[in-house]
């Protein structure tokens, strides 16, 4: 299967590949990730998918560490990709503090033989739209665990230079003017 946005490009998520139609020498590989971003937006076509969601789907359940930076190099490169192939940037639509949003007229086509069948246009998604997840009873332990630990480590550090320290002023305060220092 695979996808053509605003009947200009073509999208091949086996491949992580996008290309103009008819041009199909003049393609860009995308990384593994922006093609996952991509797929999951376009399975939320015209609907603001959450930065969580996102980081979730595209590299937690993956097996990778997801983080914001992450999630902004892959729509820099997805944006990068659909300029460098005339297909305007700005069909990637970023909702401030919430999420983004794949704004584009989207056919599902399948390859088969010679002919290609076409599957489906998809203008809205049939996907309900996200709503915002509160964390559970779990989730609030992990996070004040996290921020407990954190406390903690600041405290050791604290007594840690406070020993450092004291124990030098000991040892230059008890050192005699005349006793030189001997160095092992």
């Amino acid at each position: 299967m695979y996808f053509i946005l605003n009947k200009t490009i073509k999208f091949y998520p086996d491949t992580n590949e996008l290309a103009i139609i008819n041009e199909q020498d003049n393609s860009i590989v995308l990384s593994k990730p922006a093609s996952r971003l991509l797929l999951t937006l376009i399975n939320h076509l015209n609907v603001v998918v959450t930065r969580d969601y996102l980081l979730k789907t595209v590299w937690e359940d993956y097996g990778y560490t997801p983080s914001n930076n992450n999630l902004y190099m892959a729509i820099s490169e997805l944006r990068k990709s659909f300029s460098s192939l005339n297909g305007g940037e700005s069909i990637l639509v970023t909702v401030p503090k919430v999420g983004l949003r794949l704004e584009a007229l989207v056919d599902a086509l399948e390859k088969g033989g010679n002919a290609e069948e076409k599957k489906e246009t998809r203008t809205e998604t049939e996907i309900e739209p996200l709503a915002e997840e509160k964390p559970g009873e779990e989730e609030e332990k992990k996070i004040s665990s996290i921020y407990r630990l954190k406390s903690n480590t600041g405290v050791k550090v604290k007594i840690s230079l406070a020993l450092i320290l004291s124990s030098l002023a000991i040892f230059l305060f008890n050192l005699e003017e005349n006793v030189p220092i001997k160095i092992l």
